[in-house]
């Protein structure tokens, strides 16, 4: 994934300088949630959403099986899912099993900054633009989590903004 971001052409023009967390929080309110993958800010959003599940191959407790997790799609109002689903081919199946209407967003590091993807269905996929290469080489190198890294800055496309 790393070597498609690297060649791909960035409609920077497109961007919003935010956090798609941020954009899953505002639109789950009082909503079904579903998370494809796991985030550090499920947490924060159990107690915002009517119901919030988590999709995993790897289930914890408490997570839905992907099985479990394709049946439930059809009842989430919100659908946030990681990039990674396009390494493990379940993208496909992921948005054929979304309630119609349903928001979807692709977020995450491995995410591409592509409009294709809102081609493909997605509402929001949300990212993140290395600003300062050196800094990100040395935390990448140290096994600094994504989400404690300098240098990095997370945005977002839209439908609206292409």
């Amino acid at each position: 994934m790393a070597a498609l971001n690297s060649v791909l052409e960035i409609d920077y023009q497109a961007l919003i300088e935010v956090n798609a967390k941020q954009i899953i929080a505002d639109r789950a309110i009082g909503k079904n949630l579903m998370v494809v993958g796991h985030f550090p800010f499920i947490g924060q959003l159990r107690s915002k959403v009517r119901n919030l599940w988590v999709m995993e191959k790897e289930p914890r407790s408490g997570d839905l099986s992907e099985e479990e997790g394709y049946q439930a799609l059809a009842e989430a109002d919100v659908v946030a899912i990681t990039g990674s689903c396009l390494i493990n081919h379940t993208f496909d199946r992921i948005m054929a099993n979304c309630k119609p209407g349903s928001f979807k967003v692709m977020l995450g590091p491995s995410t591409p900054l592509s409009t294709i993807l809102l081609e493909w269905g997605l509402d929001v996929i949300g990212g993140a633009l290395v600003e300062e290469k050196s800094a990100v080489l040395k935390m990448v190198k140290v096994g600094v989590p994504f989400r404690k890294m300098k240098g990095i800055r997370t945005v977002v496309m839209t439908k609206d903004t292409v």
